[in-house]
């Protein structure tokens, strides 16, 4: 669960830290992937669509957080941190 919402703390971070701001190189082609990525696996968490949010799991993760976990864990976000903006 902490390795969660590690990852989901730096998708956030990441959304809002500008990365192709002016003045710094723009992102490689594996960044924007990485990026794409964490904005699916995110709107796929605010559609309760947490079967194919755990697509972006390893072995390990699926394992440790079913869908069913990560519906619990979004619920639990929620309620302590609010919606994400």
């Amino acid at each position: 669960m902490k390795t969660i919402l590690i990852a989901l703390f730096l998708l956030v971070i990441l959304n809002g830290s500008g990365l192709s701001s002016v003045g710094q190189e723009p992102l490689g082609k594996a960044d924007q992937e990485i990026i794409h990525r964490a904005h699916e696996f995110v709107a796929c968490l605010e559609r309760g669509d947490f079967e194919s949010a755990t697509k972006y799991f390893d072995a390990t993760m699926k394992e440790m957080s079913p869908p069913q976990k990560m519906e619990q864990f979004w619920k639990d976000f929620q309620t302590q941190v609010g919606g994400l903006r």
